[in-house]
């Protein structure tokens, strides 16, 4: 069996990791315990940022437990399978933002090639509605 090109690294920082631990128990003279409680508090910081990532993988910046508020992908509604502008099929279409009333909400779901036409169109502030820009 071919091992992946990070096992090795990984298990040897692993073995090091757990040398370096015992060290520090030893210099400190610290408790199984307080060994224990020490290795969770660190163990907490770094799954603050994965639970991050996994919660909110569109902002960083929101915390873990803080709600999204519809701006995370996983808050917005099933898009069709067609592209809003075009009405081809489409496996993968990205959400059209407009601000109604003060509330931000998708206004429709365009293909890649209708979505790079939108953010050519949005970069040079020429606004045109879904469905009226036609094709070149």
């Amino acid at each position: 069996m071919k091992l992946h090109p990070r096992t090795q690294p990984v298990g040897s920082a692993s073995a090091y990791t757990r040398s370096a631990l015992l060290d520090i128990q030893d210099e400190f003279e610290l408790t199984d315990v307080e060994m224990l409680r020490i290795l969770l508090e660190a163990a907490e910081r770094v799954s603050k940022h994965l639970l991050r990532a996994e919660r909110h993988p569109d902002n960083q910046e929101l915390k873990g437990d803080e709600a999204c508020n519809g701006l995370c992908r996983h808050d917005l509604p099933t898009p069709p399978d067609r592209c809003s502008d075009c009405g081809r099929g489409a496996r993968h279409l990205e959400p059209v933002y407009e601000t109604v009333h003060g509330v931000r909400e998708v206004a429709g779901w365009l293909g890649p090639g209708c979505y790079r036409k939108h953010l050519a169109r949005a970069e040079r502030a020429v606004a045109m509605p879904l469905g009226g820009g036609g094709h070149a």
